[in-house]
């Protein structure tokens, strides 16, 4: 008889493309034009910024969305310092997530591009999801023993939210194996495994 062989993953949920948004100029946050969880246009203004220059009036500075998809993440409150430094909010496109995983060197051999994998959540424990692998790593980390690989899911409906813990499933291959049906399995009194 022939067994499937999963191997078992775990990671977090996150934008295929997520963007951290930066602000071009220094200065005070005037106000957000977005909400989080929203969508957004790419090139659509997320915040504007009351530029800090002493002595000159300046109109204030729009931060527009790289990408188009959802409000993931703002960072401030109004009145807030805010430099090009410090991202302002989080972009990402929520029609497709990606689920990082680590992949021991025991197990890299039967990971393969373009494998098929589950992914459950805990936010929906009766769905179940479906993903490829769509990235692996041609190297192994010689301090974690592990290689970094990337599952790509359709997320149409956007049920899948960047944050969520995943638990993976890939599946690897078949393999034949001798099975015995569990009632063909006998106890006697007085043994056991200890």
């Amino acid at each position: 008889m022939f067994v499937q062989e999963i191997l078992k993953f775990t990671g977090d949920i996150e934008g295929k493309d997520q963007v951290q948004v930066y602000p071009k100029v220094t200065g005070k946050l005037i106000e957000y034009k977005v909400q989080e969880g929203k969508p957004i246009e790419k090139q659509d203004v997320i915040a504007l910024i009351d530029r800090d220059v002493t002595g000159f009036k300046f109109e204030p500075a729009p931060v527009e969305a790289p990408i188009s998809g959802v409000v993931a993440k703002t960072y401030f409150d109004q009145g807030d310092s805010v430099s090009p430094q410090i991202p302002i909010a989080v972009v990402a496109d929520m029609d497709e997530v990606k689920v990082k995983i680590e992949v021991t060197e025991v197990d890299y051999p039967k990971v393969k591009l373009g494998q098929m994998a589950r992914i459950k959540v805990d936010a929906y424990p009766d769905k179940e999801f479906e993903g490829k692998l769509s990235k692996l790593s041609a190297l192994v980390s010689p301090q974690t023993r592990t290689a970094t690989a990337e599952i790509t899911i359709p997320n149409p409906e956007h049920f899948l939210v960047p944050g969520m813990f995943a638990r993976i499933s890939l599946l690897a291959g078949k393999h034949k194996a001798l099975v015995v049906p569990r009632d063909a399995i006998l106890r006697l009194p007085g043994t056991g495994v200890y």
